[in-house]
């Protein structure tokens, strides 16, 4: 545990030492000659250093050892054995490759310098989940950082060192390569935050999310600092060169917050992969638009435009803070109570025994009783967890999950019996099966083919296999093994309560969807709502009568 906790920090101090590096050799290629090569080799011996330290605590990790003597005999497997560890070679041989090509080949080792970066991207989560795509933004997202952030000291010593005429035309040239560092960056940052983070749950409910969003607010006050230095200092040199220092030595700082988030932020499995806890007590349930003529705020502009200024900055701003402000004004959100579990799931699978066993449960306690009761609110799986976790703390997560897998069961028949549909797509809850010619098997092993489930009555329905939830049914191609899981399909469709089930029947779709219920429908027309299902995708399910 040691071990892991100081990693963290040698990789912040790696990641931020390497990228200085190869900042540096590309401002010394693209943009000016550097001072001096006092802060290139400083930088390589702090990425030497932390590389190796980082080969350290690895293997201490790795190997559970009790004391930094154990770990470091277990460097060289560790280095030659695991990616990581071949990866920290390979980018430390490229570093310190490019910094001896500096003084010579300036263009060769920035790009020997831009590979190193690229490096321990085959060891990062983009390469574990096998996606081209978001391992090349990634890469993408690593050089223009190491670009425009491993400048900005290289950039500040340039501005110190030169005559005012020279440091106007460092800055200009600068401020170009940066621009389109930053249009790449966002680019990337969304598309990684979108692939990556979960959703809105996984940004504000797990630390990978947050970092993310704290990396981003950084980005944010990164900007504000350079538009500062090009479009106020910079033209007001040479009034504003002492502020223009201290300026760019501020992004400087702020760029060295990004890259220790950075580090940290590859530390933490990302937020797709891990459990949300949502922050807020609300949660937004959906939204539409109600007053369309808000979008009309925006003709107040319209003068402004038809009095042809010389200037169309301002009614131009005008115009698109009014039509914000408009959609504002328009736009209806739907918001509901949240809890901290309202975004998570069940990791039992959804079956009809769960289903029992959470009925049961239910029963135990004055506390759980209470939740049999409607709520106004829509609930997910993650709130019924809570309010069961709050009735009933005495009783372990699994039973928890019961109760809230039961609860959410009910709820959707509920809502089927009452509305005339489910309120929104509903898995089948896999049970066990012993068919014609399969044998044992379970319902979810059906996937591919539209199934019909059915209690007595069970007419034949071409392009469906017919699943009898009454056992021992010779009718039906394949037949339930508890005769239970008859009450728990009766929830789902509204029925629990009901003493008579015969003649119940529910469509399930190839991808394991509930897509319809009914009582008693003539063949027909099963037949046309088994046909519909296979060409629309689920969506809420309505009942059939």
């Amino acid at each position: 545990m040691v071990w892991d906790l100081l990693l963290v920090p040698a990789r912040v101090l790696h990641l931020g030492a390497s990228v200085s590096l190869a900042g540096a050799l590309v401002f010394h290629a693209a943009v000016a000659t550097l001072p001096s090569r006092r802060w290139l080799n400083g930088c390589l011996l702090v990425a030497l250093a932390a590389g190796m330290l980082r080969l350290l605590l690895l293997a201490g990790a790795f190997t559970g050892a009790d004391g930094p003597g154990a770990a470091l005999v277990a460097v060289p497997d560790v280095a030659l054995g695991s990616r990581i560890g071949q990866a920290l070679l390979v980018q430390s041989a490229l570093l310190l490759g490019a910094t001896a090509l500096a003084g010579w080949l300036s263009i060769l080792a920035a790009l020997l310098a831009l590979l190193a970066q690229l490096a321990p991207l085959l060891a990062s989560h983009a390469a574990a989940m096998q996606d081209g795509v978001l391992l090349a933004a990634l890469a993408l997202h690593v050089l223009a950082g190491s670009i425009w952030l491993g400048g900005l000291m290289p950039l500040w010593q340039a501005v110190r060192a030169l005559d005012l005429a020279q440091a106007r035309h460092v800055l200009l040239r600068f401020s170009s390569l940066a621009l389109s560092m930053v249009v790449v960056l966002a680019a990337t940052a969304l598309l990684q935050a979108v692939v990556m983070s979960g959703g809105l749950p996984g940004l504000l409910g797990t630390t990978h999310g947050l970092l993310m969003l704290g990396k981003a607010t950084l980005m944010l006050a990164l900007l504000g600092l350079a538009a500062l230095n090009r479009f106020v200092f910079l033209p007001r040199l040479p009034a504003h060169r002492t502020a223009l220092r201290r300026s760019i030595l501020a992004e400087a700082g702020l760029g060295a917050l990004v890259l220790a988030l950075a580090g940290w932020l590859a530390s933490v499995p990302p937020g797709l992969h891990e459990v949300p806890v949502w922050p807020l007590p609300w949660r937004l349930l959906g939204w539409g638009w109600v007053a369309p003529p808000g979008w009309a705020l925006a003709l107040l502009a319209v003068p402004l435009l038809a009095a042809r200024p010389r200037h169309l900055a301002l009614p131009l701003a005008t115009c698109v803070l009014l039509a914000l402000g408009g959609a504002a004004w328009g736009v209806r959100l739907d918001w509901v109570p949240a809890t901290p579990t309202s975004f998570q799931t069940s990791p039992q699978p959804f079956t009809t025994t769960a289903i029992l066993r959470g009925e049961a449960l239910a029963k135990t306690s004055p506390g759980l009783r209470a939740l049999l009761h409607p709520t106004p609110a829509p609930t997910t799986e993650g709130d019924l967890f809570w309010h069961a976790s709050l009735a009933a703390p005495a009783l372990d997560d699994a039973q928890r999950w019961d109760i809230a897998q039961f609860l959410y069961a009910r709820q959707a028949g509920l809502a089927l019996r009452e509305e005339g549909a489910w309120p929104a797509p509903m898995p089948a809850p896999d049970l066990a099966l012993v068919c014609q010619h399969r044998g044992d098997t379970r319902l979810s092993a059906l996937r591919g083919q539209v199934l019909r489930l059915a209690i007595g009555f069970a007419p034949t329905v071409p392009g469906t296999l017919s699943v009898s939830l009454d056992p021992g049914s010779p009718n039906a191609d394949c037949t339930a093994r508890d005769p239970a899981a008859r009450h728990a399909y009766a929830l789902l469709a509204g029925l629990g309560a009901e003493p008579r089930l015969d003649g119940l029947w529910l469509l399930v779709d190839g991808q394991g969807w509930l897509r319809g219920s009914g009582f008693r429908t003539m063949p027909d027309i099963l037949e046309e709502a088994a046909l519909a299902i296979g060409a629309a995708p689920p969506g809420p399910a309505r009942a059939h009568h």
